[in-house]
């Protein structure tokens, strides 16, 4: 019985570690969303703030940025949408807030087709064309 309620509050607890659905975002007209991470060493408490995401009003993440426990950033990105929420432009940012890296994507349809990657002075680094075989 102990097992079977240790499996669940698990499986509770991995649920709840995900962030919150598009759908979810949305509705409630969130803009934004920080994570702080608390440490205790002995009685002393550390707090840091470890991401921060933006949206926009279709629950799209728009901006994220994440940190390390000095404040240093560690990942930056933004991302730009079409009508129909699919990423078209992700662009990737050193930790001096220059662009690092620019991937634009191309669909047909709701079917991404390609992926352009550019460095970060807008010079073509790679292509990738994606192929869909569909059942006769």
């Amino acid at each position: 019985m102990k097992k079977i309620l240790f499996i669940s509050i698990c499986f509770v607890i991995a649920l709840s570690s995900y962030g919150q659905s598009q759908k979810t975002v949305k509705n409630l007209q969130i803009k934004s969303r920080t994570e702080m991470t608390f440490l205790y060493n002995g009685t002393k408490e550390t707090e840091y703030i470890e991401s921060l995401k933006k949206f926009d009003a279709a629950g799209n993440e728009i901006e994220i940025i994440e940190y390390d426990e000095k404040g240093l950033t560690t990942l930056h990105q933004s991302f730009k949408y079409n009508e129909n929420d699919d990423v078209t432009e992700e662009v990737t940012y050193n930790p001096n807030g220059k662009i690092f890296q620019t991937d634009k994507y191309t669909y047909s349809g709701k079917l991404k087709t390609q992926r352009e990657t550019y460095d970060g002075k807008g010079k073509l680094i790679s292509r990738k064309k994606y192929i869909y075989k569909f059942k006769e």
